[in-house]
């Protein structure tokens, strides 16, 4: 940490107009100004500092130079081979999608048509069983009628 030092007299330091108009604003107070001067490297420090900095660029050189490498090693044949099998892979996945897509929707259309029937079925089962009850109630009416 930086040494801390403290200005008890500060005539000495600033000259004596600066100072009275200082003190007479009252923005500076003698007991109040503080210096905080900044340590100099150590010379180690330096030359650690030079060390690592060094290495950081050889390791960064050394790693260009490998991709480099792997670059120069890549022939265009071999690009149009990972090419044409990445897109054989994307068409295959595509035709997967689509057909579990086209079962999905199959699936979904028999299961309205099936409701559809038992909806049907129940429909016309319950207007036979209004219709008979219907004409009961009128051969009921009628007998009721004739009977009076």
């Amino acid at each position: 940490m930086a040494n801390l030092f403290h200005v008890n007299w500060l005539p000495k330091l600033l000259p004596g107009k600066a100072f009275q108009s200082l003190s007479k604003t009252g923005i500076l107070s003698a007991r109040t100004l503080s210096f905080a001067p900044t340590r100099p490297l150590k010379a180690s420090s330096e030359r650690e500092v030079n060390n690592s900095v060094k290495a950081a660029a050889d390791e960064v050189e050394k790693k260009a130079a490998t991709t480099r490498e792997k670059i120069e090693g890549v022939t265009a044949d071999q690009v149009i081979d990972k090419g044409a099998k990445a897109t054989e892979k994307a068409m295959d996945t595509a035709q997967e999608s689509g057909e579990k897509a086209k079962r999905t929707v199959q699936e979904a259309w028999n299961s309205a048509k099936e409701t559809a029937e038992k909806v049907k079925e129940t429909v016309r089962e319950k207007a036979e069983d209004a219709k008979d009850s219907v004409i009961d109630s009128i051969e009921k009416a009628k007998r009721a009628v004739n009977d009076s």
